[in-house]
């Protein structure tokens, strides 16, 4: 049984290079906020809608992750790698057939997505040019997202963080060029942004796929190597570790053999897992609905509400990160049959998560000014984000623990709860509250945004209890 230092420097070994691919992102958004922010409240407003809700959309269709992330991670504990490849195959064809249907009908919708999320002509103008061209590379997001749970799922992390940062810089420096206008190109403005994105993710998909294919799949060998053994051998006694890993290897001739890679069982086992996921991420479309609410009260009030969200990305990006690898060190140990070292892993992990969200809410409380400064020069905007942008500071070390038990419950299958205790935080807390603060009261920014700090509250509760009464130990995967 591994000691407390050892569990936790296993966490940050896994947790470290999720966290610095996922910042690049982060940093990414905040350079592309603030060049978008030269460009106008009107095109940071519209800008932030949009991109909100290609999220949103990305999450939904790229929730095949999850469940590969799971079957992957279980896997490894039972030291069945020779289905690694299997797993890879089945989820990038599809997800990338999902993602090719969702580019289409995106692309054709824009202007009545749009609609819906703004009465302001001139925020659907704008917003509508940014989601067209970003709805054209849904494809390569959904892929590269089904990518990245399989590598997750594998403990091969430092792939994802190397090309997570190649893609990021390269979009960083296309925005430049493209927004503005620097050397021979045009000046694109929110086109430009959204031409950037959409060109990075692609060159990005053909970089990931060569890499999972040269660094994994290109090299597994069917049967068990000694990485596998060692997982075998903490599965029982000695007699039971040899069985396990000859039934194992009878698995790996057997499903990598005369029936080929393509199944149709691994693809529902993956939807099965992922679905509730994917319904999960539908219900957060409560955030751009808690957006459009506070839109009602001004458009400065919208912009420095997105401009909030992008700094507080930051701090989910990295309790997603130490939650990504909470739960593959759990469903290792489930495979592994240990299932008191996967609760400790989870409740190490939440406590990290805590503290280091916590630190950065720090930073939220004790330099506002400073931080919403980096993505806008309008002094007005800043004053009303202050007191809304210290409190969710305040709030971080609660979002930690929410954040990193539901990552970590979904990489053992118990997906379905996490999905139903989100559902309830933001339609029957955060939305009605928010409604409430903005249309019936009319009031403050402060005061709808208190709204997000319920669902927060309520959320983590929900996720401590579920963890506590350890009903996910039993699930099969």
């Amino acid at each position: 049984m591994p000691e407390k230092h050892g569990i936790n420097a296993e966490i940050v070994r896994l947790s470290l290079p999720v966290a610095v691919g996922m910042i690049s992102q982060t940093v990414l958004n905040i350079v592309d906020t603030a060049m978008v922010g030269r460009l106008g409240d009107t095109a940071l407003g519209s800008v932030g809608l949009a991109s909100f809700f290609i999220l949103v959309t990305v999450m939904i269709f790229g929730s095949m992750s999850i469940g590969t992330q799971a079957i992957t991670a279980r896997r490894l504990g039972e030291g069945r790698r020779g289905e690694f490849k299997r797993i890879v195959y089945n989820s990038f064809l599809l997800s990338t057939s999902i993602g090719i249907v969702v580019s289409a009908a995106g692309y054709l919708l824009s202007s009545q997505i749009m609609a819906l999320l703004s009465s302001n002509e001139e925020i659907r103008l704008l917003g509508n040019q940014y989601l067209s061209i970003r709805f054209l590379g849904i494809f390569s997001m959904t892929a590269i997202f089904s990518l990245r749970g399989f590598v997750y799922g594998a403990a091969r992390v430092k792939i994802d963080m190397i090309v997570s940062v190649i893609i990021n810089t390269l979009n960083i420096v296309l925005n430049y060029y493209l927004i503005f206008g620097h050397w021979f190109f045009p000046r694109l403005g929110v086109e430009g942004a959204a031409i950037a994105s959409t060109v990075s993710t692609v060159v990005g998909l053909v970089i990931y796929a060569s890499f999972v294919y040269v660094r994994i799949v290109r090299h597994l060998k069917t049967g068990i190597t000694e990485n596998d053994a060692r997982a075998g051998r903490a599965i029982g006694k000695a007699n039971e570790k040899r069985e396990s890993i000859e039934a194992a290897k009878a698995r790996s001739h057997s499903e990598t053999g005369a029936g080929g890679l393509l199944s149709g069982a691994l693809m529902m086992q993956i939807v099965r897992i992922s679905l509730p996921r994917a319904v999960q991420s539908v219900s957060i479309i409560g955030f751009v609905i808690f957006l459009s609410f506070i839109g009602r009260i001004g458009v400065k009030e919208l912009a420095i509400s997105n401009i909030i969200f992008k700094a507080f990305n930051f701090s989910f990006m990295v309790g997603l990160a130490i939650g990504t690898a909470s739960a593959t060190l759990v469903g290792r140990s489930l495979g592994e049959k240990n299932e008191r070292l996967a609760s400790r892993y989870g409740w190490h992990s939440a406590a990290m998560g805590s503290i280091v969200m916590g630190l950065i809410g720090a930073l939220f409380i004790f330099f506002p000014r400073e931080i919403m400064g980096v993505f806008t020069t309008s002094h007005e905007s800043i004053e009303l984000g202050i007191v809304p942008f210290r409190l969710l500071g305040v709030f971080q070390f609660i979002d930690g623990i929410g954040i990193v038990l539901s990552r970590t419950l979904q990489g053992t299958g118990n997906t379905l709860y996490v999905m139903l205790s989100e559902i309830f935080a933001i339609w029957f807390v955060m939305i009605p509250f928010s409604y409430y603060a903005v249309a019936v009261t009319h009031g403050t920014i402060t005061f709808a945004w208190w709204g997000l700090f319920l669902y927060i509250v309520t959320f983590a509760s929900a996720m401590t209890w579920k963890f506590k009464e350890g009903g996910w130990k039993k699930i099969e995967i």
